[in-house]
């Protein structure tokens, strides 16, 4: 018993000086419950796929959009999505103020861009050329102070630096015709990079 409870205090201690470079972690799933936690605009509707639940996003010609109702700052934001029966962009958004102040990586065909919106004004702070899976993959955008990134299956494709924004809404922003799906968004707190 003794052994254990060392083994316990050891944790405890590294944890406390901030070893972990990750935080809380919050997995979002289409439930029905977990539709109250979300704040949605457009046509988006549950539905089913080989038994597992997921969010369809039908924008045609309408933004479509769902955000998470809780503010983050430094964050990790993953989304899990299938893209092959849409044409249009893709946005993950974090940092959301309102709809003329917010941050993202958009994927439109086979262009990813890293950038923030202020004032209404579009900055691209990165643009790469992508080839876009078929199937699921994973979205990711990652904001940690001044640094921000885009990854497709954790695979680094842009990077920028900009003037950190206050924390804000996460969540994703569709637009274009056709269907996207979705059966996951992850959002975890990142430590500040120096």
């Amino acid at each position: 018993n003794h052994a254990m409870h060392d083994e316990m205090t050891h944790e405890e201690h590294g944890h406390e000086h901030g070893e972990m470079k990750m935080g809380d972690m919050f997995t979002w799933t289409p439930e029905n419950e977990a539709m109250n936690m979300m704040n949605k605009m457009g046509n988006i509707t549950l539905d089913t796929l080989n038994g597992n639940n997921i969010l369809v996003l039908e924008p045609n010609g309408i933004k479509a959009e769902c955000l998470l109702k809780n503010k983050w700052g430094n964050i990790g934001l993953t989304a899990s999505v299938k893209l092959d029966a849409f044409k249009g962009t893709v946005k993950l958004i974090h940092h959301k103020k309102d709809d003329l102040n917010f941050e993202f990586v958009s994927i439109t065909n086979d262009t990813m861009k890293l950038g923030k919106t202020v004032d209404g004004k579009e900055e691209i702070l990165d643009s790469k050329k992508i080839e876009l899976p078929q199937g699921w993959f994973n979205l990711t955008a990652t904001s940690a102070g001044e640094h921000y990134k885009g990854y497709i299956n954790d695979k680094l494709f842009t990077h920028g630096h900009g003037e950190e924004m206050n924390p804000g809404l996460v969540g994703i922003t569709v637009l274009g015709k056709g269907k996207i799906m979705l059966n996951k968004i992850t959002v975890t707190a990142l430590e500040e990079e120096e």
